[in-house]
């Protein structure tokens, strides 16, 4: 349970890296051509309303076998672990960027050097109000990783609904999957999770 846990984890850390920038290299004309070609300016990542939020993931068709995650917000956390998943070490990353298109629709790209994770070069899109409901689809590269599961060409889906105050006893930055808890905020970089 503890890894698939962690593989959730590392499928949310790295989703991207987490700089603003200009969109460069091959994977940005991927976000172009998603957005249909609209202008898209440098931007910073949305902010979620704090509170518990229940996310579902679907990672190359199949449903995450851990069932749905539940994360407590707060602005604190929300800035270290964006929607884009911006826990990895900034320095592991050597492309990052997140534009927004007229549409509002927030794309980003990324490749990133995870030690044992291997290298992942991602591009994704990010739809929503983020205060009650987004979405996340994304599509990765994976080479090198020990952990066999991880390499290879994957797309994934992430639903994320807010679904109230955290409760009581849940702190900021904890996530909880089918009874296993971990906390986000004392974990350290998404590579140091998934070297475990």
């Amino acid at each position: 349970m503890r890894n698939m846990l962690i593989a959730a984890v590392a499928a949310l850390a790295l989703a991207a890296c987490g700089k603003s920038g200009p969109p460069a290299g091959p994977a940005s004309s991927a976000s172009a051509s998603a957005s249909g070609g609209e202008a898209m300016a440098s931007v910073s990542p949305p902010a979620r309303r704090p509170g518990l939020w229940e996310q579902t993931m679907v990672r190359d068709g199949k449903a995450a076998p851990m069932g749905p995650i539940r994360l407590c917000l707060d602005p604190s956390t929300d800035a270290k672990v964006s929607v884009f998943g911006r826990m990895a070490a900034r320095s592991l990353c050597q492309r990052q960027a997140i534009s927004r298109g007229l549409d509002g629709t927030y794309h980003f790209t990324s490749s990133c050097q995870m030690g044992k994770a291997g290298v992942i070069d991602t591009t994704g899109a990010a739809s929503g109000d983020f205060s009650s409901h987004y979405v996340v689809r994304t599509e990765s590269d994976v080479s090198g990783s020990s952990f066999p599961p991880l390499n290879g060409h994957h797309v994934s889906e992430m639903d994320s609904r807010w679904v109230g105050p955290c409760p009581v006893g849940m702190a900021p930055g904890e996530i909880v999957a089918n009874g296993f808890r971990m906390n986000l905020n004392t974990m350290g970089a998404g590579a140091a999770v998934i070297g475990q």
